[in-house]
């Protein structure tokens, strides 16, 4: 007889998105909504990228080649934008490690929060070397 852990869900909501041409999972739990790429502005002497989003200026994290879509995420109560993960389905996934499974391939968990936590070391770390 085999017996499931409770503790790991047979599935898992969210979005399978492309990113590099890899598929990669993010949760329902951060995904807030796609929209189509807006303008983007830098933001000078900083190395961050801000775009205005249904009326709220959002950072802007590029983590692949500018595709179709703004992936609009929430991480720690504030929204961010991901360029270069754009998606390929959205709904329940077979979980897979900490990832999904979808058409027979792996879909490893995107770390949304940790995006954001190197992008801010890469953005400290830039403007100490410009001092």
């Amino acid at each position: 007889m085999v017996t499931q852990s409770p503790a790991l869900p047979l599935n898992r909501a969210g979005v399978v998105v492309r990113l590099n041409g890899d598929l990669r999972f993010l949760s329902a739990h951060s995904v807030r909504r796609f929209v189509p790429l807006p303008v983007l502005s830098d933001v000078a002497g900083t190395g961050l990228t801000m775009a205005l989003v249904e009326g709220q200026v959002l950072a802007i994290l590029a983590v692949g080649p500018r595709g179709f879509a703004l992936t609009v995420c929430e991480v720690g109560g504030e929204l961010v934008g991901l360029i270069g993960a754009d998606p390929e389905a959205v709904g329940f996934f077979e979980a897979d490690g900490s990832g999904v499974s979808f058409h027979g391939q792996r879909a490893a968990a995107l770390d949304v929060a940790e995006l954001v936590r190197v992008s801010v070391r890469r953005g400290g770390s830039e403007q100490e070397a410009e001092a």
